[in-house]
């Protein structure tokens, strides 16, 4: 914003002294000018931004669905997430349904019968 406002400074300048010249200089007291100008400017903006309202919107908790593909391990069997489900208070039938919605969806994959990969986990060891 600084060189902005000085090159604009510069270019009032033009019409004052008439120098058409290619080649243009900021003088120094257009430049303390134009700082002085940002600092004052750099004030206001923050003084503004306090008086903005805070964003009070709550963080979305996650439904047991997703509490419970959290808690899945890198790889576990069916007895694994029977049990995971029930210490959540998951019946073995919906434990079954979601895994089976995983699975569709990519964030788990079957790789035998009854031994599973969680890709969430997977993916985040990947990235970190």
């Amino acid at each position: 914003i600084a060189f902005r406002i000085a090159m604009i400074f510069t270019t009032l300048r033009i019409l004052e002294t008439g120098d058409f010249s290619e080649k243009q200089v900021c003088s120094d007291g257009d430049f303390q000018a134009a700082l002085s100008m940002v600092k004052i400017l750099v004030k206001h903006s923050s003084h503004v931004f306090s008086e903005l309202p805070v964003d009070v919107t709550p963080t979305k908790t996650k439904d047991r669905k997703e509490q419970f593909l959290d808690l899945l391990p890198e790889k576990f069997n069916h007895q694994d997430f029977v049990d995971l489900a029930k210490s959540i208070s998951i019946p073995k039938s919906t434990a079954d349904r979601y895994i089976a919605i995983f699975c569709v969806k990519g964030f788990v994959r079957r790789d035998n019968h009854g031994i599973y990969t969680n890709f969430k986990i997977v993916e985040a060891k990947n990235e970190g």
